[in-house]
């Protein structure tokens, strides 16, 4: 876990850019994002949430995240018992909603 909530630290520091979000997305960092949600490590999971927050706030961005299934993960860490996870998480899902339709 700890290499993961490096290379997790390294995408969220990249994903505030938005050119770097755009790159991230078409080299296909959005899946092993969500994958990283899965683990069961709290680190790992608010990295991957905040990154994938970060990347939400680019509209052009929200399509491929709600592709990659991050929607009922996101909603999932809402019951997180880290408040910084279900904080990142709530943000993601707020920019999130103008993509669902």
């Amino acid at each position: 876990p700890r290499i993961q909530e490096q290379g997790a630290g390294v995408l969220r520091n990249m994903s505030v850019s938005a050119p770097h979000g755009k790159i991230m997305i078409a080299d296909g960092a959005v899946p092993l994002l969500v994958e990283l949600l899965k683990v069961q490590d709290l680190k790992v999971q608010e990295q991957a949430a905040a990154t994938l927050r970060n990347l939400s706030a680019t509209p052009e961005n929200r399509p491929a995240l709600v592709q990659a299934g991050a929607l009922p993960l996101l909603i999932e860490l809402l019951s997180s018992p880290e408040e910084k996870i279900q904080e990142q998480a709530g943000v993601a899902l707020r920019n999130l909603s103008d993509t669902v339709k």
